[in-house]
């Protein structure tokens, strides 16, 4: 009697649980349906635009003298006198004495060079006055015929001419050695070392100073063999250097006078070789050797290129571009040229094209996007290309 009292009970409290969920699901809310606003991504594009391009080769250089050599002595002496100009950093005109050595020696040597000369001199005319009287005995002796030459004093005479050459040169060798007393500067140009001081005594072959040349400088400038291809002219070309000095920009104009010839093995780079010259204006006082200077090469004009930013590239080759309906395609480019910032794009591009600036690392063939920002300017008649 308990136990099916038990089972009574138990069916009646799941009875009521069964008609309480019955009740809540006749009574439930039902969900308000929501169309959700579908997101499209924002890029900034390029509108592309073909034109002519004039490269600029960079390249990059330390300013040295056209011209550097070591001053020596060509006589031994005694530094008897001393430019108070002979100092490191100052500068000489060519042909300036910059140190004097005691000539007293040299100018003996030619007085007595000139002795020697005169009495050769001397020697020489009284052997042509032997010669000649030689010459009237001969006649007065053997008429009509031709007389010998030592008849005739020749070999006397050519000794004596000969020591008269001979003693000319040396008195000429004495002034040269007097000249080479006085140190002069070979051209015009600045003092980088001095060797010697007043008192000194310098043999021949001593080391006076080193000289370097002013009023022009070069600057070696390395190019790689594909930049070189580029570049306008290897002889007479423009070159544009900059230095930052002081936080002000300077800017000085060369000329590109030569190629060194040969590739350095090591980075397969060719040098060419740049003048500048010193002008007045102020940046002037800056222009001196070792100055680091960057440089751009004037190059060749490469027609009917497209200048794309490297940013809008997805790898060397592959950048995105915007068709019709405002979808992203994937497009393959052919790459002339190369730079820091920019590719030079000769194919795979028209005039119009909407090349895509903005970097989405997860971009979808033909996804929808929205253009927010448009830099350049379609061309006249053009449409963009799908």
């Amino acid at each position: 009697m308990r136990t099916l009292v038990s089972i009574l009970l138990g069916l009646g409290i799941l009875g009521a649980a069964g008609g309480a969920v019955y009740i809540l699901a006749l009574n439930k809310p039902v969900a308000e349906k929501v169309q959700r606003e579908q997101l499209v991504t924002s890029v900034n594009v390029l509108i592309a635009t073909k034109r002519d391009a004039t490269l600029q080769i960079p390249s990059q250089g330390l300013v040295n003298p056209i011209r550097r050599t070591t001053l020596a002595a060509e006589v031994a002496g005694r530094v008897s006198r001393v430019t108070p100009r002979f100092k490191v950093g100052e500068r000489f005109a060519e042909n300036e004495i910059l140190i004097e050595l005691d000539d007293s020696d040299y100018r003996s040597a030619i007085t007595q060079a000139e002795s020697a000369l005169a009495d050769a001199s001397a020697v020489l005319i009284q052997e042509q006055a032997r010669a000649d009287q030689a010459l009237r005995d001969w006649n007065k002796i053997s008429p009509g015929q031709k007389p010998t030459d030592l008849a005739a004093r020749k070999p006397q005479l050519m000794s004596a001419q000969a020591r008269v050459e001979a003693t000319a040169d040396s008195r000429d060798r004495a002034r040269r050695d007097l000249d080479r007393t006085k140190i002069r500067a070979p051209f015009a140009g600045r003092l980088s070392a001095t060797y010697t001081e007043i008192g000194s005594y310098l043999p021949p072959g001593a080391r006076i100073a080193d000289l370097e040349s002013t009023g022009r400088y070069e600057v070696r400038l390395p190019v790689s063999l594909d930049d070189l291809a580029f570049i306008k002219s290897q002889q007479d070309g423009k070159v544009t250097l900059h230095a930052e000095i002081g936080g002000q920009p300077m800017k000085w104009t060369g000329t590109v006078v030569r190629t060194e010839g040969e590739v350095e093995r090591a980075s397969r780079s060719v040098y060419l070789v740049a003048e500048i010259a010193e002008d007045d204006t102020p940046q002037n006082a800056f222009l001196k050797p070792g100055l680091f200077l960057r440089a751009d090469v004037e190059g060749r004009v490469i027609p009917g290129v497209f200048e794309i930013p490297r940013l809008a590239f997805l790898d060397e080759t592959h950048l995105r571009v915007v068709g019709d309906g405002e979808k992203l395609f994937k497009r393959k480019v052919t790459v002339t040229r190369r730079t820091a910032t920019t590719m030079l794009v000769s194919d795979g591009l028209k005039e119009g094209d909407r090349v895509c600036l903005t970097s989405l690392p997860a971009s979808i063939e033909g996804m929808q996007v929205n253009v927010i920002n448009t830099q350049g300017a379609v061309p006249a008649g053009s449409q963009p290309s799908p």
